[in-house]
């Protein structure tokens, strides 16, 4: 007291402003090391733009629904009776038969029951034909018109890939060798100088599971490696050298060539090869991925879509379950850097048809990715979370005031270090101000959307400490 007047201790006041979301997120840090303006949490929110927005989803497509899907592939072929592309979809279905789409629907191809295929478009003796290989039920041809015929000799085929017109192959069994079929006939897998052969690799890197035709070479990527093939002309040429050797397992399903670069994800994160040297990509997403012995991916339009099971953080989101065999999406922009994150889609097969990415899930739908935040028509659930933060001052604070733009209705639930409290939302055309409080030395907030055309901007937080 001086001079018959009380004093109080003065309040200072700070404000945390987010004025842009690009920072994007960052598993790989503790959040007590993390910027508020970088997401420890993200996912089915686009933030490219600097603004949180509807993310991927899969739109289902009304075309599939009398079949239930494992796979799908377009068949490249054209009509030399009519002279025009005659383009069509193959289904592999979750009944184990294939299925051609047709004028009438879906129609079955025979009655061959596959327990796993894969496909590849090949020019066979003037007809564009396609190669059908499962490890247990062999190699089949399809033209178009007659019923696909089983080629008797070919090994159990589990990846191929077409290198100068021969089909090089890893099989099933004992996964330690490459083989290839005859110069111009992948039908001809006699072992001989003259036609079909192999080439056995054995050595630290383990098995061989994916084959890539790519600059010229068949890259193999093995459990913890990838090694290149020199094929040019006659077998007595070969040759093989070892270029990288993973300290995590490479998980075959995520092999992809993306325009000048192949992508893949090992157990310590993604990278991207360039045909003699591998290097890390979005090294702030380790930490995420959980497993990728189910994933999928594919490429279009500039863009690696990689389906795959993420880390346990407790939640369940739209279809997922703790039986998943790949609950998130990954869609990177290669040239960029710019990349999403989806959760709550069980994707098991991926399929570029026309620049259009089709996914088909472990129920057996099919649909389109889009940027639409639903999955089959469900809005999926959308979550930014900011890191709590003790602003550089160890003292308690409140948070007196939350300013944002939305235009769809979310929570803003603030978090402490033993509580929290939601903060709700209606969408408006408008900035809002929301009067709050809310204390803690270390403060942080999510933002949940769970409403459709989500847009969120221009965030903010009035703090209060003594």
């Amino acid at each position: 007291m001086r001079n018959g007047r009380v004093r109080y201790g003065s309040f200072s006041k700070n404000r945390l402003k987010i004025s842009s979301f690009l920072s994007g997120v960052n598993y790989a840090l503790d959040e007590s090391v993390l910027s508020p303006s970088v997401a420890k949490e993200c996912y089915n929110f686009l933030f490219s733009k600097g603004v949180l927005t509807d993310g991927y989803g899969v739109e289902k497509v009304d075309a599939f629904s009398g079949i239930k899907v494992k796979r799908l592939w377009l068949y490249n072929r054209y009509d030399l009776d009519l002279d025009a592309p005659d383009n069509r979809l193959i289904a592999h279905a979750t009944d184990g038969q294939l299925y051609e789409m047709t004028e009438s629907g879906w129609e079955k191809l025979s009655d061959v029951i596959y327990t796993d295929v894969r496909f590849i478009n090949y020019r066979l003796y003037g007809k564009d034909v396609v190669f059908f290989c499962s490890a247990k039920e062999g190699m089949f041809v399809y033209d178009g018109q007659s019923v696909p015929y089983k080629v008797e000799n070919a090994p159990s085929i589990i990846s191929l890939a077409l290198h100068y017109e021969r089909l090089f192959v890893t099989t099933a069994g004992e996964k330690n060798c490459v083989w290839f079929s005859d110069d111009l006939d992948p039908t001809n897998w006699d072992a001989s100088l003259s036609g079909g052969g192999f080439i056995q690799l054995i050595d630290e890197r383990g098995a061989l599971n994916r084959v890539v035709s790519y600059l010229g070479y068949v890259y193999v990527f093995r459990d913890y490696g990838i090694s290149r093939i020199s094929a040019y002309g006659a077998q007595t040429d070969f040759a093989v050298s070892n270029l990288f050797v993973s300290s995590g397992k490479i998980f075959p399903g995520s092999v992809c060539l993306c325009g000048d670069r192949i992508i893949f994800l090992a157990e310590d994160g993604l990278y991207a090869f360039d045909g003699a040297s591998t290097h890390k990509i979005l090294p702030m997403l380790d930490g995420l991925f959980a497993s990728g012995e189910s994933c999928c991916c594919t490429y279009a339009s500039g863009k690696y879509y990689l389906a795959f099971k993420r880390a346990d953080d407790g939640e369940f989101v739209g279809e997922e379950s703790s039986t998943s065999l790949n609950n998130a999406l990954l869609v990177y922009t290669v040239a960029s850097g710019e990349y999403a994150l989806s959760r709550g889609m069980d994707i098991t097969s991926l399929c570029k048809i026309d620049e259009q990415v089709f996914a088909v899930t472990a129920q057996g739908e099919t649909g389109i990715v889009t940027a639409n935040g639903k999955n089959m028509g469900a809005t999926l659930k959308k979550k930014w979370s900011i890191p709590k933060t003790d602003l550089g001052d160890v003292s308690n604070k409140r948070v007196r005031e939350i300013t944002l733009f939305s235009q769809s209705d979310c929570k803003l639930i603030l978090k402490n270090d033993k509580t929290t409290k939601t903060v709700f939302v209606k969408g408006k055309a408008e900035v809002q101000k929301k009067r709050v409080n809310f204390s803690g030395k270390r403060i942080g907030l999510d933002i949940v959307c769970e409403s459709e055309n989500a847009c969120v901007s221009r965030l903010s937080l009035t703090f209060s400490s003594r």
